[in-house]
């Protein structure tokens, strides 16, 4: 029993240790999944600042492998979704209630079936 116990503890830490890094379990297969022109090293939001957040960061955290049929899972079991979008150039126009309803239902959808990662980048 002591010893299923250590194993669980040992790959906890070991997970834990990845995670301070921001390394994922194993990198060059990962970025090999990375949809265009996502990367390991691109911020999940360019206006953060000299300490931003990564894309590795990010897929360390969710504990991010790549599963048998080459795509990209959670720790949860979810297929990972990159959601890449623009910020910056001319405003949208304000939705209405009716769409802004639609938008929010087909989030709810997509993160019941995938766990989202926002990458935001400049658009101008």
């Amino acid at each position: 029993m002591l010893v299923g116990a250590a194993e669980v503890l040992q790959d906890r830490l070991i997970a834990a240790a990845r995670l301070l890094k921001g390394v994922c379990e194993d990198g060059e297969a990962v970025a090999r999944c990375l949809p265009h022109p996502i990367r390991l090293d691109t911020p999940l939001n360019q206006y953060a600042g000299p300490r931003e957040e990564t894309v590795e960061m990010a897929l360390a955290k969710i504990g991010a492998r790549v599963g048998p049929d080459g795509k990209l899972y959670s720790a949860a079991g979810k297929e990972i979704y990159f959601d890449y979008r623009g910020s910056g150039g001319t405003p949208p126009q304000p939705l209405s209630e009716e769409q802004k309803e639609a938008e929010a239902r087909a989030y709810r959808d997509l993160a019941a079936r995938y766990t989202i990662l926002t990458v935001i980048y400049l658009s101008c």
